[in-house]
């Protein structure tokens, strides 16, 4: 398995304890995904946008033109409150519920990992908590 976090501990041979990944063991691994999210951002550049622009033909034009001013104006939809709007409201409520679960299994899944046996937890290295991460990763790309 690759673990590229303490790089100058697990790789003497490559980076030395007085180089920049020695005095910051951690920042070898935060370049990386650093690097790929840079990527990522510029390549979203290029996708075509998803937004359908449609043709407005002379024939519309001059139908709305003939229209009263005031009849425009009087067959548009009041807005609703975004509090009255259940199905918005339940995905958001969802969503929010969903986010906070993901955030605290992230950051305290981590924390018990890491802890001493003795305190309750399971005494893994860096590296098995990496590993357990990054399956779960995966798990989450792929659901």
């Amino acid at each position: 398995h690759y673990n590229i976090s303490e790089p100058a501990e697990k790789y003497p041979q490559t980076f030395s304890k007085e180089s920049v990944f020695g005095r910051f063991p951690y920042l070898l691994p935060c370049l990386v995904v650093s690097i790929f999210a840079a990527i990522v951002l510029i390549s979203c550049i290029w996708p075509p946008e998803t937004i359908h622009k449609h043709k407005i033909t002379e024939k519309d034009i001059r139908i709305v033109k003939a229209l009263p001013s005031q009849q425009a104006h009087w067959d548009m939809p009041r807005k609703k409150s975004l509090l009255q709007n259940w199905p918005w409201m339940s995905t958001m409520l969802s969503y929010c519920l969903f986010g906070l679960h993901e955030t605290a299994y992230s950051e305290i899944l981590s924390i018990w990992a890491v802890s001493d046996s003795k305190y309750g937890g399971l005494s893994f290295s860096s590296g098995d908590i990496g590993q357990v991460l990054s399956v779960s990763g995966m798990a989450s790309l792929c659901f």
